[in-house]
């Protein structure tokens, strides 16, 4: 069989311009504050008096009856006030918020990189950075996995060369680029962004997997790139970068294109640099075909073109990772190689923000939404700008507009309006069906608190320390992930969450509503989804206790207090409900006559549960150690349920005395 050879140029020519890294300071921007409005107007001093705030942690808002309160461990007792607000004075409670112009990263060479601001990365990013289980397979030299701004993006890859001759799986910690051109292309799909190092990449989440044709001469083998598009395709990439072309067709490459397309992959390809007719594989229909542009959105001199041509990204004066031994080098490069990985890099965050996209939509989301160019004189394609060159901003504006109309669910059950006690918790579940005409994923369609919107829920959950081993389900303070990973239209979808009873909550009855959200894209029906919580308090009274002991060193006895149940909870004698008695004044003191208890500062009820009304005893032995002294000893105690709260102090003590 014959195997045709390509002569590659690589589209990019490296010019050994280093920089020096200079590293800014950037400031913190997180916020622990609250924002409180009420329905009828009050002061500072008011509202410090009502909800017990100091007043020192009170700015106020003026003309809106709102207030910033500066104490982040107030916003879930706030939310138990605004839950139990039997005369609504609390119109709403939410988180402080911070808004920033756009998301700018803060690698140290963000601001050469001309080529991001000129598409509208910024506002893009403002939609999504990226998603890590997207893979983008750069078919080129290889890459410097090793490089400081590339460590960890890498996945492992393969290498297909010399007509068959050569093969080996490319470890994703190892350097593989010996052209120094698969690390430059990869560094604009995706360089470690926001790390306060280099540059910034496109995508700054998206995995990298190197697939290396071209042997140290520079030479790729039709039959090799055919294998490598293939190997991509059946390992689950679903971009493939190609940043190289030639002058001659290729059946069989043309085959392994058609077969990736077929597989729902997005296949980038350069032009090339010859300002002539389009080169191979670009010219296939199955590729977007990219040439280069430059920082006055002019068509670069050397940027081939023709009706195959798609579209134009940067590709002049681009800083770029340099493959060196020093693994933390840059430089500056031209080239249609370049303008791909933008390309790329942007079909990438697409299928991160929806991948149940087709490899047609993607490709009509990044024409259809290109600047058209002063140079196009109004036209919507030219055979040197295709569709005009990429704006990643208008991309995202129209996916979510489109969308927004595609999420639709009917409500199909839920469990039952669960009772539940200061301490316990309870596993909520909803199930849902997508009547929608998009495809759900996990992470995108969400669960979110209702009533209003994003608000934080009233109860403790999971996340904040896997409460008793119950696994979070929630993303965030107001976001609770779906069961499934993919629930296509028609099919049905459960969230289920664990929340539970937090002291400082009083008994009664909470409402917590939901409602299903594409985040990013629009919330769904408001079908008034809720969980009436019904809560109670284990209240006690003091019904009396044994006498104070007379010991000698060594010498043990037996003392008791009885607690009346005054409450709605029964208590358990064991469990994280457990009622049981602790050590007091100090808490958690070491008792040096303890003896045998549950632990030195715990001890445990006589029976296995008291329920309302009844009353519960404790009973222990003490032990006077080798050692102590004579005299009188104090010995403090109160009724504790671990791992939520003290109940009431009712002074119990007794004086041992020693002799």
């Amino acid at each position: 069989m014959f195997t045709s050879k390509l002569t590659i140029c690589f589209y990019c020519l490296l010019l050994i311009t280093l920089l020096l890294l200079v590293r800014p300071v950037w400031a913190d921007s997180s916020s622990g504050d609250y924002i409180i409005a009420l329905n009828e107007p009050l002061s500072i001093e008011g509202l410090s008096q009502k909800y017990h705030i100091n007043q020192d942690q009170i700015d106020e808002i003026p003309n809106i009856s709102a207030f910033r309160v500066d104490n982040p461990s107030w916003g879930q007792k706030l939310n138990l006030y605004w839950a139990k607000s039997i005369k609504k004075e609390i119109k709403y409670i939410e988180q402080e918020q911070i808004y920033k112009p756009s998301i700018i990263p803060n690698d140290p060479y963000y601001a050469n990189e001309w080529a991001l601001d000129k598409i509208d990365a910024p506002e893009a990013w403002e939609t999504t950075t990226g998603s890590s289980t997207i893979t983008v397979a750069m078919i080129d030299t290889g890459i410097n996995g090793l490089h400081e701004d590339l460590m960890g993006k890498l996945v492992n890859g393969y290498a297909f060369l010399d007509a068959g001759e050569t093969r080996y799986e490319i470890t994703a910690s190892s350097d593989s680029d010996d052209l120094n051109h698969g690390t430059a292309t990869a560094g604009v799909v995706a360089a470690l962004t926001n790390n306060s190092l280099g540059i910034a990449g496109l995508n700054w989440q998206a995995k990298l997997m190197p697939i290396k044709i071209f042997n140290s001469s520079g030479d790729a083998y039709s039959s090799d790139v055919a294998e490598a598009i293939i190997y991509a395709a059946d390992s689950g990439t679903k971009v493939l970068n190609l940043s190289f072309g030639g002058a001659s067709q290729s059946s069989v490459m043309k085959d392994a294109i058609d077969y990736a397309y077929s597989k729902g992959c997005v296949i980038v390809a350069s032009a090339g640099n010859e300002n002539t007719g389009l080169n191979y594989p670009a010219r296939y229909n199955n590729t977007i075909a990219v040439g280069s542009s430059n920082s006055v959105d002019s068509r670069s001199s050397f940027s081939n073109y023709g009706a195959e041509l798609d579209v134009l990204a940067p590709g002049e004066n681009i800083l770029v990772l340099k493959d060196s031994t020093l693994n933390n080098e840059y430089a500056y490069a031209d080239g249609t190689s370049l303008s791909v990985p933008y390309v790329s890099a942007l079909a990438s965050l697409i299928l991160a923000k929806n991948p149940s996209l087709t490899s047609a939509e993607v490709r009509s989301y990044i024409e259809g939404n290109a600047d058209k160019v002063s140079a196009m004189n109004g036209q919507n394609f030219t055979n040197y700008y295709g569709y005009g060159r990429i704006n990643a901003n208008k991309v995202f504006n129209n996916i979510v507009a489109t969308q927004s109309d595609s999420y639709h669910y009917q409500w199909i059950g839920q469990n039952v309006y669960p009772a539940i006690n200061i301490g316990e918790g309870y596993n909520f579940s909803v199930t849902v069906k997508n009547t929608g005409t998009a495809t759900w994923y996990r992470n995108l369609v969400n669960l979110g608190t209702d009533r209003s919107q994003d608000r934080i829920a009233t109860f403790l959950r999971a996340d904040i320390n896997n409460l008793y081993g119950h696994p979070s389900h929630w993303l965030s303070d107001n976001r609770v992930f779906m069961n499934e990973e993919v629930v296509a239209p028609g099919q049905t979808a459960t969230f289920s969450f664990w929340m539970s009873a937090v002291d400082g909550m009083t008994s009664g009855t909470y409402k917590e509503y939901f409602r299903l959200v594409a985040d990013g894209i629009t919330w769904m029906e408001d079908y008034g989804i809720y969980w009436d919580v019904l809560v109670s308090r284990p209240y006690l009274q003091y019904a009396g206790q044994s006498n104070y002991p007379t010991l000698s060193v060594g010498e043990s006895t037996s003392l008791w207090v009885d607690f009346n149940n005054t409450g709605q909870t029964t208590w358990n004698k064991s469990g994280y409900s457990g009622v049981k008695l602790g050590t007091s004044r100090v808490k958690d003191r070491d008792s040096i006559f303890y003896n045998n208890w549950a632990s030195n500062n715990r001890i445990i009820a006589d029976q296995e549960s008291v329920g309302s009304g009844q009353t519960g005893r404790f009973t222990f032995n003490i032990t006077v150690p080798p050692g102590t002294s004579t005299g009188v000893y104090r010995e403090y105690f109160q009724p504790v349920v671990d791992g939520l709260m003290w109940l009431e102090d009712y002074g119990v003590y007794w004086d041992v005395r020693v002799e």
